[in-house]
């Protein structure tokens, strides 16, 4: 949330998911979405002096494949160099990133720095660093890396940024839950969906499945129907 001080104008988003956009309108009016990224033509959209940007972690999330998201790997998580094109195209005074703590993992660096170095040549001056929403009165332990990056100027050729030091929790989950009596039934899910769903997901992980092939090979072959 915005404090009620801070004036904005809200020039759009860039979402596909009708269910996506549908919940950000519910919250935020009915602002306007430009699509897919990969098809905006960014000339036909207004100045913006702000850009707030990420892209898909499962690439890079210790939890999917880790396909990376180099510019020709097509995977979901290299739309991260739309959203260059975009400042590219845009030259907003600032951008903003978020995104998940493996983007700093030394397997995807490499990637990480290119997209430094290439907004580095777009004039920006990059200032990044992992932040945990627990440090900031979020009670949840949900490591992030942050990304702010300014346009550099005739009147301020060297821009500088200090991120936010951490200050202590003084809340927990417990205190933003509902009572469990006052929530209905029908919000909860069945513990077997949930038990069978997390299996799923574990076994469709390409390591796991190997493995399992590997300590169960006659079973694993029947059940597969090989």
């Amino acid at each position: 949330m915005f404090p009620d001080e801070v004036e904005f104008e809200f020039i759009g988003t860039s979402e596909i998911e009708p269910a996506a956009i549908k919940a950000y309108k519910s919250v935020h009016g009915d602002t306007p979405c430009y699509g897919d990224i990969c098809k905006i033509d960014w000339q036909h959209v207004p100045d913006f002096d702000l850009f707030t940007w990420s892209f898909p972690c499962q690439d890079i999330s210790n939890a999917g494949k880790q396909g990376g998201l180099s510019k020709e790997s097509g995977t979901r998580s290299s739309l991260a160099w739309e959203a260059i094109r975009a400042i590219k195209e845009k030259r907003p005074k600032y951008a903003l990133m978020e995104n998940v703590a493996a983007l700093c993992q030394k397997k995807f660096s490499a990637d990480f720095a290119q997209l430094r170095k290439e907004l580095e040549e777009l004039g920006y001056a990059n200032f990044y660093q992992l932040m945990n929403a627990k440090d900031y009165s979020i009670p949840q332990n949900r490591l992030r890396v942050f990304m702010v990056s300014i346009l550099r100027t005739e009147d301020n050729p060297n821009p500088t940024y200090n991120f936010p030091a951490p200050f202590p929790l003084t809340k927990c989950v417990e205190d933003y839950m509902e009572p469990a009596e006052e929530i209905g039934e029908e919000y909860f899910i069945d513990q077997k969906r949930v038990t069978e769903k997390v299996l799923s997901d574990i076994l469709d992980q390409p390591n796991v499945r190997a493995e399992m092939e590997k300590l169960y090979h006659e079973e694993w072959s029947k059940a597969s129907g090989n």
